[in-house]
This record gives structure tokens, C-alpha cells and sequence, in this order.
């Protein structure tokens, strides 16, 4: 069976994340995610602290001190987990671990960037962007491209009941917007 147009056009993100990955190696793909993700737990959890920090150091735009305080906490906690994985990264580079932890970095890489792709997918087909089925029944990646993200947001809500906290934490420092509904 050859690929599709559709299938190549797949195929480019997720060639470039194989690549980036396995450049990058397991442990920094790591890394990067887990200051993503430390990064924005930080910055949420520790915003007051922020905010009381930037308390009248803002003048005219302390309505600002939120968003502010969140990016301030969000990139010192992404630079400083990022600095620690480059030093362990040093010494993993001096072992025999090296190799294999480039390859699996390659895979790493290539399952965030078919994240990545589900979720356009995901979206387009929210936003009723829909690609025609002719098409999608050519491709042999787009049926699972396109539940990929949506079972991962699944299985990340069952295994992390916390990000619902996190959620209303969240909701609760902007009471005037109205709430997504992702049901649709």
C-alpha cells in the first residue's frame, strides 16, 4: 500500500520529532517535559507568592500581577530543572547508557510530536474543519493520529485526579471567564 498525500504530510512532523529526539536523547525529552509540567504546577501554586512580591511594584498595571507572576515562576522553574538535566545529561553522554539513551529519545520525541499533530487534529474536527473522507480513508495514519491526544488527555485525567484541583485552582483566579466545555 503507498502512502497518501495526507499520510506524508503526517509523516513531516513526526520524522522532525524522531529527530529532535533522538539529538535531544530520552533524558532531556524528559526533562523538557517535566519543567513543562513543574513549571506550570509552580507557577500556579506558587502565584500568590508572586503576586504578594509584585504587590505596588506595578503601578497602573498591578490588574496584571497574575499572568505576571505566573510567567515570572513558570520560566525561573523551566530554566532551573532544564539546568539540572543538562548536568545529569553530562554525565549520562560519559556512559555506555549514551546510545540507548538517544534512541529511546528518538521515540520520545516522535510520540510528543504525534501528541502534538492529535491535538491539530483534535482541533480542526472541534472547529468543524473537517477533511474530506475520501482522504482520511487514503491514510494509513490519520485513524490513529487523531484519537491519539484524546486518549491521552483520558488516561492523564484517570491517573492524575490532581489536575482537577489544579483546574479549579485555575478557574478560580479568573472568575469572569466563562468556563470551556469539552464536551464540545
Amino acid at each position: 500500500m503507498r502512502l497518501a498525500t495526507l499520510d506524508i504530510i503526517l509523516l513531516i512532523p513526526l520524522a522532525f520529532g524522531f529527530y529532535r529526539g533522538y539529538k535531544k536523547g530520552f533524558l532531556m525529552e524528559v526533562v523538557a517535559l517535566l519543567s513543562l509540567v513543574l513549571g506550570i504546577i509552580g507557577g500556579f501554586r506558587l502565584m500568590h507568592l508572586g503576586m504578594a512580591w509584585l504587590e505596588g511594584r506595578l503601578g497602573e498595571f498591578q490588574s496584571l500581577a497574575p499572568f505576571v507572576a505566573f510567567i515570572g515562576i513558570f520560566i525561573l522553574i523551566v530554566v532551573l530543572v532544564n539546568l539540572l538535566g543538562r548536568a545529569l545529561k553530562s554525565v549520562l553522554d560519559l556512559t555506555l547508557l549514551g546510545s540507548l539513551d538517544k534512541f529511546v529519545g528518538a521515540l520520545m520525541g516522535l510520540l510528543k510530536w504525534a501528541f502534538g499533530v492529535s491535538i491539530v487534529l483534535w482541533l480542526l474536527e472541534l472547529a468543524d474543519i473537517i477533511i474530506p473522507q475520501e482522504i482520511r480513508d487514503e491514510s494509513l495514519l490519520f485513524p490513529y493520529l487523531v484519537s491519539f491526544a484524546p486518549w491521552v488527555v483520558e488516561m492523564a485525567s484517570v491517573l492524575l485526579p490532581f489536575a482537577q484541583d489544579l483546574i479549579d485552582q485555575i478557574k478560580s483566579l479568573f472568575p469572569g471567564v466563562a468556563p470551556v466545555d469539552p464536551a464540545t
